[in-house]
């Protein structure tokens, strides 16, 4: 929420670590995989390519109401 209010727009950090780190820590074996993370712990993790304005705005709205709770 901070990222998006002090942007004034969608987005957000990327990662990139070696493959077999992320299989290991965090079970992602689909990419790209995404993790809302709230507080420091992951709230929500899903695996789809943001390709086109509706996405991004579910997304957004995820994010959203993620902060909200």
């Amino acid at each position: 929420m901070r990222y998006i209010k002090k942007k004034s727009d969608f987005g957000y950090k990327t990662v990139h670590l070696n493959r077999k780190e992320v299989e290991m820590k965090y079970g992602v074996v689909t990419s790209p995989t995404h993790f809302i993370v709230k507080d420091g712990i992951v709230a929500e993790k899903f695996t789809l390519p943001v390709f086109n304005k509706e996405i991004a705005n579910w997304l957004t709205n995820r994010i959203l109401t993620i902060s909200k709770n």
